[in-house]
């Protein structure tokens, strides 16, 4: 298959990329900065654009199978005002340009759009899967309407994939990258009480269920990735402190976490429950289902540092 990747150099991008042509799959990267183009695979074909904009990298997309679109604003910064323009703009504006791309494609291409399992809200008890309603917070109404721009304006021959994504787990980026340092120095600890279920996935089970979805031609509309055993805050503290032979007494406080990161804050003390029930309905099998090995294999050491074990 033929992907065109928005968002090609960003930590989910890069692992995309390498995974999809390790594959056998032909793969486009679309960045916008050309100096950036040294993270990706000499492989991968590269084509400079904004995705927020029309421009002549639509003419490369409209040529693939499959197009997948990573393109948002890190909501892992302070919520300020603007940041929070930018968090919804960049997704809503990508998305667009996304949609107008695949309604020119063939008639069996694919948008499959990144969204997050932010869509549910916080601080909800039961067990969300893909029909359950979104929340109410600001990031739920993020990616209800980042959702409905892909649902309502592409052709409604087109198949359309709203990936609903975990925090991801990987060696090169993501919150590990963040998080690990503090650790190591043995300052790590609990978010807020800690009581808070932890979503998660594994960068290689994400860049899998990718290819899966691609290749699933049934499989429509919202798709849960995340892991199936949903864990709490304190559990993801206390795994990652022993592996690596790390006290973790401490504990952020919600106050602490608020005055950093404003609204932020409650996404990151309270958490709901979502479960992958369209991927373990289709047969998808996780490589890494449980935290415990899936932080094993992001912290061992290897040669290729960086590179998907596939």
């Amino acid at each position: 298959m033929k992907f065109f990747i928005m968002g090609a150099n960003g930590f989910i991008g890069r692992n995309l990329t390498k995974y999809l042509l390790s594959q056998g799959h032909k793969v486009i990267g679309l960045i916008r900065d050309k100096k950036k183009a040294d993270a990706l695979p000499p492989e991968c074909e590269i084509v400079i654009g904004n995705p927020l904009k029309e421009g002549s990298w639509q003419k490369k997309a409209v040529q693939t199978d499959v197009i997948v679109n990573l393109v948002g604003k890190n909501i892992f910064t302070r919520w300020t005002d603007k940041a929070k323009r930018e968090i919804y703009f960049t997704r809503i504006e990508s998305t667009k340009q996304a949609v107008n791309c695949l309604n020119k494609m063939k008639e069996n291409g694919v948008l499959i759009n990144g969204n997050a399992i932010g869509y549910y809200g916080v601080s909800r008890k039961e067990i969300l899967k893909e029909d359950s309603p979104p929340g109410n917070d600001f990031l739920a109404k993020v990616c209800l309407d980042w959702q409905n721009i892909a649902l309502s304006k592409a052709d409604k021959l087109k198949r359309v994939v709203i990936a609903r994504i975990a925090p991801v787990l990987g060696r090169d980026g993501g919150m590990i990258s963040k998080i690990l340092p503090i650790f190591k120095l043995g300052l790590g600890g609990k978010l807020g009480s800690g009581k808070q279920p932890f979503c998660w996935i594994h960068i290689l089970d994400l860049v899998r269920a990718f290819e899966f979805i691609a290749q699933k031609k049934n499989i429509n509309g919202p798709v849960n990735i995340t892991s199936p055993h949903i864990i709490t805050n304190h559990d993801f503290t206390k795994i990652l402190g022993e592996l690596l032979s790390r006290p973790t007494f401490f504990s952020v406080p919600t106050i602490f976490l608020r005055i950093l990161f404003k609204d932020l804050a409650d996404v990151m003390t309270k958490g709901s429950k979502v479960f992958p029930d369209v991927l373990i309905k289709e047969g998808f099998e996780f490589r890494f289902p449980n935290l415990k090995e899936a932080l094993k294999e992001i912290l061992k050491e290897e040669t290729n540092r960086g590179c998907v074990v596939v």
